[in-house]
């Protein structure tokens, strides 16, 4: 596991510990598992159809449109949005 794991650190661009423990939570989340999530990340196929999660098709179209990295990495819900600017005065 410990080449999948690199694999799957080196296409998401972060150190092997952060991956690690970022799958871990998602495969926690999801209700699969760590190896089924690095696989994912690793862009490999699973070894059987049932460590597949169930978001695995929305998952699948962001890698098809190019932003594989914005589907496995969504934003916190904790973060407050940035309210919209306020039009210019006219001067």
């Amino acid at each position: 596991m410990d080449d999948l794991l690199k694999r799957a650190a080196d296409a998401m661009g972060m150190p092997p510990v952060l991956a690690e423990r970022s799958a871990k939570a998602r495969a926690e989340k999801e209700g699969t598992t760590v190896e089924a999530v690095l696989r994912e990340w690793a862009g490999e196929p699973a070894e059987d159809a049932g460590a597949e999660p169930q978001a695995a098709p929305a998952d699948t179209a962001a890698t098809e449109s190019g932003s594989a990295e914005a589907a496995s990495d969504p934003a916190p819900a904790s973060q407050p949005e940035t309210p919209d600017a306020a039009p210019p005065s006219e001067v």
